[in-house]
Formats: structure tokens, C-alpha cells, sequence
């Protein structure tokens, strides 16, 4: 496996987030975009890399929400 795909399970580790988490985010339409190979799922570093980004912004945007 390269170092730059990651598991479902090494996936949510790296990113300290639980596996019920990650697959409410894709159910919304939130997750890290991903791929399967075989039955399995992968993540790529970008799309990790992306998927952080994005929860910044919306971390960002919850705390002006909350302090207007």
C-alpha cells in the first residue's frame, strides 16, 4: 500500500476522528473524496489534505455565526 492512500480505519486515525464521524460526513456530502479498489476504500493524501482545508472554513464560519 503507498503512504500516500489511506484506509477508512488509518484514515480516522491520522485525522483523530472516528469512523461513525467520517461516514455521517459522507452521508451529508462533506467527506474526503475517495475510491474503492476491490470492496475496500481509499483515501489519497490530497483529497485528505482537501477534506482538512474544508473543515477549517467551516469551523471558521461556525465561529462567526456564533459570536455575531
Amino acid at each position: 500500500m503507498s503512504s500516500d492512500l489511506f484506509s477508512v480505519s488509518q484514515f480516522c486515525v491520522r485525522e483523530l476522528m472516528s469512523r461513525g464521524f467520517l461516514y455521517s460526513e459522507w452521508a451529508k456530502g462533506q467527506g474526503p473524496a475517495f475510491f474503492y479498489r476491490g470492496n475496500r476504500r481509499y483515501i489519497t493524501d490530497d483529497a485528505r489534505r482537501e477534506y482538512r482545508e474544508k473543515l477549517k472554513e467551516r469551523t471558521a464560519e461556525r465561529e462567526v455565526h456564533a459570536a455575531a
